[in-house]
């Protein structure tokens, strides 16, 4: 961290004078934080530093929202010095802990160790503008709903959840403009709810609005409500909803950048939540943002060198009218690597004629940060407030991307409105749709405050666009990108109503496809896919064919058919006839090809009546042997099926059995040992009258799969499980065999490769004595490399030498050595510069061990 910060005077064309960013050398306190232990150690918090910020009461005053990233050594311990400080955990997740703090505790915060990081919490942003009124929206019928409502497809039965910042009026409108009842997770603070849909009714309408145009568009779906303020709030949530059978999640709400964009999902961040949900089973709808005219992309320019952006010629400050009270979020990325960032930018708000920040994101980009500044601020006061970037060290990035999230029709001053996607808009999974707006009256022009794409890796977003500005009881007019997504939801829910086995992205895609394209014939960063358009309702299906969906591949004649067949029941898009009239149609079974004078008997008859479109037959036994043998299933007027040909053994035949081999790794260090498992199971759709457990099973090596050697043998367990452990010294393949027995034919399975990694050590002369060295000291090296025998010779050591430059390390030697007969690698390197530098050595691979890891770095200090 550099200690010099610019701080723009009022005037915009000002040069800023510098300011010293306060005392955080870890860098472990992001955001605003370091300024609120600051003021907290100096002893002059008071209400106005509290703004922005997370809060919550607590016995010893006021606390924060935080959250903690706890040090694998240590983290327990500075835990225990928070609370006893007056801390109070609200939610825990691993070494994530989520916790309020007050001054007391803040205190401790900045000197405790045992904390990698530590973050505010920041409340995500409602994408929508207020107004009340008592009318009813008319995106119904712009997007084809009303006509699938008439035909009787309304959503009945799917569970719809809604994520928000708030619903003041929901209980009044239970049962009118809303479903009769709801169910609820309505939190008060961070990690504490309560299941009563009156305690959801707190901060804004905006949730009711959102809730509203869902059941305006499904009339017939159940409603999942949730108001999470952290991002562990948020996980559990999804969690809950999910487990609660929720299959598409609305989220009108704006995130600050938790990502690069690209795709990738940051652990613990709102992508990662975002992907959660979809593995459970849920489509994710989310507004694109309002951020249009309230987002800024560029390259950094600095003409007068003064470390401060200059949006325009002389202009180093963004400006942008804000209302008194309401919060809104201002985050800032730039295209360095997650992680690994080392060019440091700060942010900045000022009053309209400050010269001190009221607000600041000072976190370090030192070579492991992130590329982000993130801040909430909230205005005690209506006016102009300004926004700058400031560079503290590192290079000039390429590409800066300003966003400020917030519920107002506030645009900045200099905008660009390609590339302002907040978080998750972006992500990159394909059951999340992005939804833009278009104005009800004017559905194929885009809202100026429509966040755009494309992403940082050049992917089309948002998916699709739907109206905003519509009418609800709770806002009027309720505008924004907050009232497409619902209107897609909405619609969503009714197309799952029709189609209710269609998995997360399937529905995301059938979206796509019912679209009128904007813009342009193609897909594209301002429209997507186009404007919703549900088209024609869907006819009543009707069961149209069948299908096998398990069968086995061999028998035993006398012996029980495994698995049991099972025949479906499918509609003309191929899809399960799972309800409706022909879902419980009768189907009857019979030997086909090849049958002979064999007789089929099924327990309780060829004969069944399908089950939600799908006839199981149990205990089904062929009573003679025959080759090519298949079964047919007829229902009604449908054409009959007839499965695949299989063989049926005469009786008392032994079949064979699966086996297989696994192990532990498939990549060891020299020294260490793998286990090999073998398991011994039935062939798929194969019987098996005998247990596999208690059978001889040998593992065998090789070095090319062609010459094998026994290893060794072991009895398999009542799974059919057997295990050795072996110590290899070279790359090796494994395999299991099954010599057979009277009952149980011979098996081979597949074999498996573990490859043994060398291990190698490098040793300084002077270890041990001293890190720092005089400038052209040469220092010998010898690294060790572990297989070394004349059997198994050693691979060629590589050293690297680097050497810090600025921020960076540069490589300035990379050298290879052959080991001799014992393994050692030997090596003097002369430090030529003053400076800070490291050396580390790896084995290259040979023809029989893989590459050794780099070993841990030898850090010098040259003087």
């Amino acid at each position: 961290m550099v200690s010099a910060n610019p701080r723009p005077d009022a005037s915009p064309a000002a040069h800023p004078a510098p300011e010293r960013r306060p005392a955080d050398g870890s860098g472990r306190l992001r955001g605003r934080l370091a300024r609120l232990v600051g003021a907290a150690r100096a002893g002059t918090l008071d209400r106005s530093a509290w703004l922005g910020f997370e809060t919550a009461p607590a016995p010893l005053g006021d606390a924060v929202a935080v959250s903690l990233v706890l040090a694998a050594d240590g983290g327990e311990a500075a835990l225990r010095d928070l609370l006893a400080s007056g801390a109070r955990v609200a939610n825990r997740t691993g070494r994530n802990v989520e916790a309020y703090l007050p001054a007391s505790a803040l205190r401790t915060l900045g000197s405790v160790t045992g904390i990698d990081r530590a973050d505010p919490v920041i409340r995500p942003i409602p994408m929508g503008t207020a107004g009340l009124g008592d009318v009813v929206g008319e995106g119904v019928a712009l997007h084809g709903a009303d006509r699938w409502q008439a035909a009787g497809v309304a959503g009945a039965g799917v569970k719809v959840g809604i994520i928000d910042g708030g619903f003041v009026g929901l209980t009044s409108r239970l049962g009118r403009e809303l479903p009769s009842t709801v169910h609820a997770r309505c939190y008060h603070e961070v990690g504490r709810y309560s299941t009563t849909a009156r305690s959801c009714e707190a901060y804004t309408e905006h949730g009711t609005a959102v809730a509203e145009t869902i059941a305006d568009m499904a009339p017939g779906v159940s409603l999942y409500l949730a108001d999470p303020v952290s991002m562990q709030d948020l996980s559990s949530t999804v969690a809950w909803m999910t487990s609660n059978g929720v299959k598409i999640i609305n989220v009108s709400l704006g995130f600050a950048y938790q990502g690069p964009g690209d795709g990738t999902s940051p652990a613990n961040s709102v992508y990662s939540v975002v992907d959660e949900a979809v593995k459970g089973g849920a489509l994710w709808v989310n507004a694109a943002g309002n951020a249009g005219e309230d987002g800024w992309s560029g390259t950094w320019t600095d003409r007068d060198r003064n470390g401060v952006l200059e949006f325009s010629d002389v202009d180093e400050s963004n400006s942008v009218a804000l209302s008194a009270g309401e919060s809104i979020v201002v985050t800032l990325r730039w295209d360095d690597a997650w992680g690994s960032s080392a060019n440091d930018y700060d942010l900045y708000v000022y009053g309209g004629g400050s010269s001190f920040p009221l607000a600041a994101s000072e976190d370090p980009q030192d070579g492991t940060g992130d590329p982000v500044e993130s801040l909430s601020f909230t205005p005690a006061t209506s006016g102009l407030y300004r926004i700058a970037i400031a560079r503290a060290g590192g290079s000039a990035a390429s590409k800066l991307q300003l966003l400020v999230l917030t519920s107002q029709d506030a645009a900045l001053q200099y905008r660009t409105a390609a590339n302002t996607l907040p978080s998750p808009a972006d992500s990159a999974n394909p059951g999340l749709v992005t939804v833009g707006a278009v104005s009800f009256d004017a559905p194929d022009v885009i809202e100026p405050y429509s966040s755009r794409g494309p992403t940082t890796d050049g992917r089309i977003k948002p998916d699709l666009v739907a109206a905003d500005c519509t009418t609800t009881s709770a806002l009027n007019p309720f505008c924004g990108t907050s009232e497409s997504a619902p209107y897609v939801a909405g619609a969503a829910a009714e197309v799952l109503a029709a189609r209710p086995t269609l998995k997360p992205a399937q529905l995301a895609t059938w979206l796509r496809s019912h679209a009128v394209p904007l813009g342009s014939p193609t897909p594209n960063a301002t429209f997507g896919w186009g404007r919703l358009e549900l088209g024609a309702p869907p006819t009543p299906p009707a069961p149209a064919r069948l299908a096998v969906a398990a069968q086995p591949a061999a028998a035993v004649a006398g012996l029980p058919l495994v698995p049991d067949l099972a025949v479906r029941i499918l509609d003309q898009d191929g899809e399960l006839f799972a309800s409706g009239a022909g879902s419980t149609s009768t189907v009857t079974l019979a030997l086909g090809a090849n049958g002979g004078a064999a007789v089929l008997a099924c327990e309780g008859g060829v004969t069944r009546n399908a089950v939600a479109g799908v006839a199981t037959f149990m205990g089904c036994v062929i009573s003679a042997p025959g080759t090519g043998v298949t079964l047919v299933a007829t229902a009604g007027s449908l054409p009959p099926v007839t499965s695949a040909a299989f063989d049926v053994l005469p009786a008392g035949s032994a079949p064979a059995p699966a086996i297989t081999v696994a192990a532990s790794a498939s990549a060891i260090a020299w020294g260490s040992a793998v286990t090999l498992t073998a398991g011994l199971a039935a062939l798929p759709g194969s019987p098996l009258a005998s247990s596999v457990a208690g059978r001889s099973v040998t593992f065998e090596r090789s070095a090319n799969r062609t010459a094998w050697s026994v290893l060794g043998t072991s009895i398999t367990d009542g799974l059919g499980r057997a295990s050795l452990s072996y110590r290899p010294v070279t790359n090796l393949y494994y395999r299991a065999t099954f010599a057979g027995s009277p009952d149980l034919g011979a098996a081979t399975g597949d074999p498996a490769r573990v490859t043994v990694r060398q291990l190698v050590a490098i040793r300084p002369t002077n270890r041990g004595v001293t890190r720092t060295v005089a400038r052209d000291q040469g220092i010998a090296f010898t690294t060790l490399v572990r297989p070394a025998r004349p059997d198994v010779p050693a691979g060629p050591v590589t050293f690297e030498v680097y050497r810090l430059v600025g921020l960076a390390w540069r490589l300035e030697q990379s050298t290879n050595v052959r080991p001799d007969s014992t393994g050692a690698a030997a090596l003097t390197i002369t430090f030529d510069r003053a400076g800070r530098w490291f050396v580390r050595s790896m084995a290259r691979p040979t023809a029989v061990n893989a590459n050794s890891v780099w070993t841990p770095s030898e850090q010098f200090l040259v003087r």
